[in-house]
C-alpha cells in the first residue's frame, strides 16, 4: 500500500505543475484585437458537414451570412451527409436567398459507402470544389458572431499563419449532464489555447478553426489519417506542424468564440467522447500523448485508490488529500478563462469531480477498444 500511495503522490505533482504551467501560459496570452486601420483581405470558404441537422442548420448557416464581412470574400459550402431528415431542403431554400451558399450531396459524390470516416471524405470533396484561398470549418450545431470571420482575416494578415485553431464553447443549460459537459470542455479548450499559443501541443477543435487550402494539399490532405474515423481537425494540425512548425496560431479572442450544444444524453454525450478519444491512438505529437497517458493514469489510481481505501485508512486518506489537492489546482486554472469563457461555481465544479474521474476511464478505454455509434453510425 505505501508504494501505491508514492504512485499516487508522485503523479499529482507532476499533474499539478503540468497545470500550473498551463494557468501560466494562459495568463500570457494577450488578446487579439483588430487594427484599428483594418481592412477586409482574405478570401474563405467556410466547410459545414450536415448529417441529420434540421434542427441546427438554419441557425449556424443564418449565424455566418449575419457576419460583418463582404460577401464577396466568402463561400458557404454545406456537405449533406447522407441525411435522413429535411438538411438538404432547408439548405436549398437558403440558396434561392443566397448566392454564396452551396449544396454537396455526399450520396452524389462517392459511390462506397463503406468508408470509415464520412466526416474527413466530405471535408476533402467540399475543398476540392472550394474557390477561396482559406478553408474555415465548423460544425451544423454552431453559432458564429458576427465578427468571426474578420477575426479570421485580420489574424492572418497580421500572423501570416497556414493553421489557426480558435476557441468553442458549449451553450449552458440547466441540467446537470449539460453543467458537467460545459465544464469538461472548458477545460479542454483552455488546455488547448495555452497549449497552442505556447507551442507546446497540437490540440484543436473541428468546430472552429481555419487552414491555408494550398497547404492542405501540400500536406498530402487527409491522406494517411483517412482511415481514422475521427481526427480531420488535430491529425490534420499535426501534419500541417509538422511541415510548417512556425505557422501555427491561436485566435485568443470573446469575438472568435463558436457556440455550440453539448450532447442532449449520457448515451450522446459518452459516443462523443469515445469518438475523439478514438483518435487517441494516431496522435504523433509525443506531448499530447504524455499528456493523455499522464492523466488516465493518474485518474485510474484515484478510482483504484477509492476501492482499496475501503480496506485500507491510508489509502482512503491519501485519495481525499490528492481529490482536494488536485480539484483547488485545476480550479485555478479554469478560474483563469473568465476573460473568454463564462465562469461557473466551485460548489458545482466540485461535486462534479467524482464523475469527471469515472467518465475519463470510461471514454479512454472503449475509445481505444470499442466501436462507437456517430448520428446513427457504427464506427471504428
Amino acid at each position: 500500500m505505501t508504494f501505491f500511495v508514492y504512485l499516487l503522490a508522485f503523479l499529482l505533482v507532476i499533474y499539478c505543475f503540468l497545470i500550473l504551467f498551463y494557468a501560466k501560459w494562459y495568463k500570457a496570452i494577450k488578446p487579439f484585437k483588430k487594427n484599428k486601420l483594418y481592412n477586409p483581405h482574405n478570401s474563405f470558404s467556410i466547410i459545414i458537414p450536415a448529417r441529420n441537422e434540421e434542427k441546427n442548420i438554419y441557425n449556424c448557416i443564418t449565424s455566418i451570412i449575419s457576419n460583418n464581412y463582404p460577401n464577396s470574400l466568402y463561400e458557404i459550402i454545406v456537405i449533406d451527409d447522407f441525411s435522413t431528415d429535411s438538411t438538404n431542403e432547408i439548405v436549398k431554400k437558403l440558396q434561392q436567398n443566397y448566392n454564396n451558399l452551396q449544396l454537396i450531396t455526399l450520396s452524389k459524390e462517392i459511390a462506397d459507402n463503406s468508408i470509415n470516416s464520412f466526416k474527413k471524405k466530405s471535408i476533402e470533396i467540399a475543398i476540392s470544389k472550394a474557390t477561396h484561398n482559406f478553408i474555415v470549418c465548423t460544425d451544423a450545431d454552431c453559432i458564429v458572431s458576427t465578427q468571426w470571420l474578420s477575426n479570421f482575416d485580420a489574424y492572418l494578415q497580421e500572423k501570416n499563419a497556414v493553421f489557426v485553431a480558435a476557441p468553442v464553447e458549449f451553450i449552458k443549460e440547466k441540467t446537470v449532464l449539460s453543467l458537467f459537459q460545459y465544464i469538461d470542455f472548458l477545460a479542454m479548450q483552455a488546455i488547448t489555447a495555452a497549449a497552442v499559443n505556447n507551442g507546446f501541443q497540437t490540440m484543436c477543435n473541428g468546430a472552429n478553426l481555419l487552414y491555408s487550402k494550398k497547404v492542405f494539399y501540400q500536406v498530402g490532405g487527409f491522406s494517411g489519417i483517412d482511415n481514422i474515423a475521427s481526427g480531420d481537425d488535430m491529425l490534420l494540425m499535426e501534419k500541417i506542424k509538422a511541415q510548417f512548425p512556425t505557422k501555427i496560431g491561436y485566435l485568443f479572442s470573446k469575438e472568435s468564440v463558436v457556440k455550440t450544444a453539448a450532447a442532449a444524453s449520457i448515451k450522446d454525450f459518452l459516443n462523443q467522447r469515445i469518438r475523439w478519444a478514438s483518435k487517441s491512438k494516431s496522435y504523433k505529437d509525443v506531448n499530447v500523448l504524455i499528456v493523455l497517458m499522464l492523466v488516465y493514469t493518474l485518474n485510474l489510481c484515484l478510482l483504484i485508490g477509492l476501492v482499496l481505501g475501503c480496506i485500507h485508512s491510508t489509502v482512503f486518506f491519501a485519495v481525499c488529500a490528492a481529490i482536494i489537492i488536485k480539484s483547488i489546482t485545476e480550479y485555478y486554472f479554469l478560474y483563469q478563462t473568465k476573460n473568454l469563457f463564462s465562469g461557473f461555481s466551485y460548489i458545482k465544479f466540485l461535486c462534479l469531480q467524482p464523475f469527471h474521474t469515472a467518465y475519463i476511464i470510461v471514454a479512454g478505454w472503449l475509445g481505444y477498444f470499442k466501436k462507437y455509434q456517430w448520428k446513427g453510425r457504427a464506427v471504428q
